[in-house]
């Protein structure tokens, strides 16, 4: 099954010309915001949005890459929500706003995702590019940015067990860290077979599909409880049966490039959730499985939990070792 948002959402190609079109006309008006500047601009009828902002605008953030919505590259923000550039129809974002990596900024304040982006157009026959996943922006335009930056978490912020996951996260900028991290793991996976991802370096051990969708599956876990500790959630979580989930989600039945695109997807969402955080609620305590977390001890273990698993994957299956 191929990641989408809400069926790719409702800007998604359509089957016929886009409203607005004229009959026979061959291009058609779109008047929308870009980065918070007005444009009024032709467009040939089946342009997606994507040519608009690469082609008319010149827009260097959204990025063509696979050309289906499966990498990330071409992701904006539209009406506030997730949306995939290269599927979008432009005549079909009329009236909308839409921001990219570069509207992300106010003033000099820079958005931790523009770190980790180059502005250098990538060539599309040349394999993977570098993928660009838009994570957070503000809700109006008076509204400021997190720049919060996530302190390293003591030792009583978490279970004990989880300090081999901590402990190999390096200094730095964790939110940078967290969307340049993922592009590593996904350049590690590349051009692996779905046959290939099957592999188990010991029977009874997982797959490489299987540990891709449980990095997944695990960020999906931190992040939630890390949710209910920033909102003041007063329930206990449940431990997290990490086993049972493998067993269950049945991943070796997937592509691997889906299992990818999806930890990619969470990703972004992750990086978005705690880009909005101040350090109040970054040093906010919630209990799961009977051990308190901070919301930063989470965001720690996020980051060390996949540091982990990708050197199991160099280790013990051998991944970044081939000719």
């Amino acid at each position: 099954m191929r990641m989408g948002l809400e069926d790719k959402g409702r800007h998604a190609h359509a089957s016929g010309p886009p409203a607005g079109a004229a009959a026979g006309s061959g291009a058609t008006r779109v008047r929308l915001v870009v980065d918070h500047r007005p444009v009024d601009t032709e467009v040939p009828e089946r342009a997606t949005l994507l040519e608009l902002l690469r082609d008319h605008l010149r827009a260097a953030g959204p990025r063509l890459a696979c050309d289906r919505g499966d990498c990330g590259a071409c992701m904006v923000f539209l009406d506030g929500a997730p949306a995939y550039a290269c599927l979008t129809v432009a005549a079909s974002c009329e009236g909308s706003d839409v921001v990219t990596i570069e509207g992300l900024a106010r003033g000099d304040a820079r958005h931790p995702l523009q770190r980790t982006t180059g502005d250098a157009r990538p060539e599309p026959d040349r394999g993977a590019a570098p993928t660009l996943h838009l994570a957070h922006r503000p809700s109006a335009p008076g509204d400021s940015m997190s720049t919060t930056v996530i302190q390293r978490p003591a030792a009583s912020e978490y279970a004990p067990y989880y300090e081999s996951y901590v402990s190999v996260v390096p200094a730095g900028d964790l939110l940078s860290m967290l969307a340049r991290q993922v592009e590593e793991t996904a350049a590690l996976l590349e051009g692996l077979s779905d046959e290939e991802a099957g592999y188990r370096y010991q029977p009874g051990k997982w797959s490489i599909k299987e540990v891709v969708g449980h990095i997944t599956d695990a960020e999906r876990i931190f992040v939630y409880r890390a949710l209910c500790a920033a909102r003041g959630e007063r329930v206990e979580l449940p431990a997290f049966a990490e086993d049972d989930y493998v067993a269950a989600a049945r991943f070796d039945r997937r592509a691997l490039r889906d299992l990818v695109a999806e930890l990619r997807a969470v990703r972004a969402a992750t990086v978005a959730f705690f880009a909005g955080l101040s350090e109040e609620d970054l040093a906010r305590t919630h209990v799961a499985n009977h051990r308190p977390y901070t919301v930063r001890a989470l965001a720690y273990i996020i980051a060390g939990h996949e540091r982990h698993h990708a050197r199991l994957l160099r280790e013990r299956y051998g991944l970044g070792t081939r000719d």
